[in-house]
């Protein structure tokens, strides 16, 4: 049968702003043998491969079973349908390449990735090389009006604002309105 097993990721955590994540291993379609399997309790699927290894056990729900570090599960509600098990929605509750001495590897493996990753080079347009431009020394740049204070009284509104105007050359001035 073939199986869609889901993607594994290094590093999936949720952070107040979105999520970090590092893919491990892409998704991926193998040949392998999906067997009925029940294990203290739990129901779920065997996958084995055409030698008869164990390549993962599969569950509906998270198993209530100890399962070690050198075993592979997936939780996920799929079912086989024409010959074809779609785990990709699944998710890795354990796998051997999830090993926690790994965590400093990824993390390393995570920064070299970036390493040389980027061209810091200076735009040439007679050279068809494209990089970042000259900086547009002495624009003019609108003055940006902040209120710094504001003071309310029964006869009037009073708004004391402060200008900020910033010259690239000569550094911010302030002006009083």
């Amino acid at each position: 049968m073939r199986v869609n097993l889901p993607a594994l990721w290094a590093i999936n955590e949720k952070i107040h702003i979105g999520f970090i994540k590092q893919l491990l291993s892409p998704e991926k379609i193998i040949i392998c043998n999906v067997i009925q399997f029940t294990r203290e309790k739990d129901v779920g699927l065997l996958l084995e491969d055409e030698q008869g290894n164990v390549v993962s056990y599969v569950f509906s729900k998270t198993p209530k079973a100890i399962y070690t570090r050198d075993e592979s599960v997936i939780v996920c509600r799929s079912r086989p349908q024409d010959d074809f098990l779609d785990l990709k929605s699944g998710e890795w509750v354990a796998n051997p390449l999830l090993n926690s001495n790994n965590t400093n590897l990824f993390a390393r493996n995570a920064l070299d990735s970036w390493s040389n990753a980027f061209r810091f080079v200076e735009e040439n347009q007679t050279q068809n090389i494209i990089g970042f431009r000259k900086p547009q020394l002495g624009a003019d740049l609108p003055p940006v009006t902040l209120p710094v204070f504001i003071e309310k009284s029964p006869f009037k509104n009073h708004v004391t604002c402060l200008s900020f105007c910033a010259y690239i050359a000569g550094g911010i001035r302030p002006q009083l309105l």
